[in-house]
């Protein structure tokens, strides 16, 4: 077998080559070569690696030319010398060593042999130019980051665990126990159209709520961020407001909702499009119990009726005020404005305001002035950290457990509360002159905080009645019995029966947030 080539080294220029040296191209012919002998011109040696050829000149110590010019050499047989090889000299003292020399032409046994210009070293990858990447650490939990260094996968696992929290309840709008996807017209402030959503106006516009069945992909991907979006539809303009006039659509926040939000920068992110091109509309963050702070935001649409997602990142820490951190209480509320007069806006977007009356941001145009004007919103998310992350996604069995903290009802999901059925209705058999009670009702889950409760009539669906089986008819609710987050122990009533009776009734309960 023959000897592993020597690794192979560059000559320097102005070398000067010994008399017999050998130089040896990258050949093909796959023949044994020889290695030279410095000072014994033409001797053989052991058989050199396969693929390799060599030949000897007869030209004596000709001088290895500086980088970029030629040396005309002559060889005692270059019969298969090609123009384009890259060959190899010998150094002193030594067997055949890489030569960075290239056949340039060729005339009988005359070759003429170029010292190139070496290619640069590669530089390290930049953001600006391709390269080579930098020292790897060596550790195999690590990754090449933008910056092209390594770094610890770990923490970027931790952050992202970290900041993987969205604090708006329903949002994407996909449960709608309330009204089940049907059209409510509005004509007063503060009220619930879905779940954890309100809307309200004053002033003498109008406008219409309702749940919309629509799949809204992520603008860029065919990823269905929500099945379901809320659409306001103006039904009645007002082109001039009034300086308290206002239409806005808003979500109360419970405290514990605001914890991984409060000591740090916090961003935004809607999903919303409009049938009005170029709207300026808002956004805004207030505390509760009562008001003092208020944040914020100018967000404006392009095309009209075109999904847009809106980034408010790296909003300011939440002030010290009227905020809470703590479970059953009133943490926050965020407000989208699409009407305000000028006497509830705040002074200026983007900071803090201290005020106890204004919330709309400055700045926004008046969507009421325009006759059938409609807003949808399909996906809101208020997160910790200076950056709008991917959507925090809520199936909707994850969606509606949230949900049922704050509002719970005894009739089916699709049946709106105040109809006529008894479907899933409680009874009781009181006895003589005596209340609906003793019939413990609990609520799954433990709400949020003691809510209020409406009991409705499995005949008429009244409100606040209970419907009398055996007189067949309704009767006044007028309290609860033993009423807590947790569940209610009956009812009472204006006029219990002298005898033992049988009653029924339907119920919802309601936090109002």
């Amino acid at each position: 077998m023959p000897a592993a080539p020597t690794p192979l080294v560059a000559p320097s220029p102005g070398q000067v080559v010994n008399p017999g040296a050998l130089v040896t191209p990258g050949g093909s012919q796959g023949n044994p070569g020889t290695q030279g002998i410095a000072g014994t011109a033409g001797t053989a040696g052991p058989p050199g690696a396969t693929g390799l050829n060599a030949f000897n000149t007869t030209t004596a110590g000709f001088t290895v030319p500086a980088v970029g010019s030629s040396v005309v050499i002559t060889l005692n047989d270059a019969s298969w010398v090609v123009v384009g090889q890259l060959v190899y000299v010998d150094q002193a003292g030594g067997p055949g060593q890489a030569g960075a020399l290239q056949v340039t032409a060729k005339s009988g046994n005359q070759v003429t042999l170029l010292n190139p210009t070496p290619a640069p070293a590669i530089p390290a990858a930049s953001t600006s130019a391709a390269g080579l990447m930098n020292l790897l650490s060596g550790n195999t939990t690590d990754y090449v980051g933008g910056d092209n260094a390594t770094h610890a996968l770990a923490p970027v696992i931790w952050s992202a665990r970290l900041r993987s929290f969205n604090a708006i309840g329903n949002p994407t709008f996909e449960v709608d126990q309330i009204n089940c996807g049907n059209s409510v017209a509005i004509s007063t402030g503060g009220v619930k159209t879905i779940d954890r959503w309100f809307v309200g106006l004053t002033g003498t516009l109008r406008f219409s709520a309702q749940q919309i069945a629509t799949n809204v992909p992520l603008p860029g991907t065919n990823y269905y961020i929500t099945g379901k979006v809320l659409r306001v539809t103006v039904t009645t303009t007002q082109a001039s407001l009034g300086t308290g006039d206002y239409l806005d659509i808003w979500t109360n926040l419970e405290g514990i909702a605001l914890r991984e939000l409060y000591g740090d920068v916090h961003s935004l992110s809607l999903l919303c499009r409009s049938s009005l091109a170029n709207l300026n509309f808002g956004i805004s963050l207030t505390d509760a119990g009562p008001q003092s702070r208020a944040l914020g935001k100018l967000c404006t649409l392009g095309t009209a009726n075109t999904w847009t997602s809106i980034p408010l990142p790296n909003l300011p820490v939440f002030p010290t005020a009227n905020f809470s951190v703590n479970p059953g209480a009133y943490g926050y509320a965020l407000n989208i404005a699409l009407a305000a007069g000028t006497g509830i806006r705040v002074a200026a977007n983007d900071t803090w305001q201290t005020t106890s009356t204004l919330w709309a941001p400055a700045g926004i145009d008046n969507f009421a002035a325009n006759a059938s004007a409609t807003f949808d919103l399909a996906f809101v998310q208020h997160e910790p950290g200076a950056v709008c992350t991917t959507p925090q996604d809520l199936d909707f069995l994850a969606n509606y457990s949230r949900c049922v903290r704050y509002y719970q009802k005894s009739y089916n999901y699709a049946t709106v509360p105040g109809t006529a059925t008894a479907t899933g209705n409680v009874r009781a058999n009181p006895i003589a002159n005596f209340y609906p009670n003793n019939i413990y009702v609990p609520f799954n889950p433990r709400m949020a905080k003691t809510p209020t409760l409406v009991a409705y009539s499995t005949t008429s669906g009244a409100a606040n009645t209970v419907r009398d089986e055996t007189a067949g008819a309704d009767k006044t609710v007028t309290g609860t019995q033993s009423l807590g987050d947790a569940g209610f122990a009956g009812l009472a009533i204006s006029s219990p029966n002298a005898a033992q009776w049988q009653c029924s009734f339907q119920w919802i309960a309601d936090t109002g947030w």
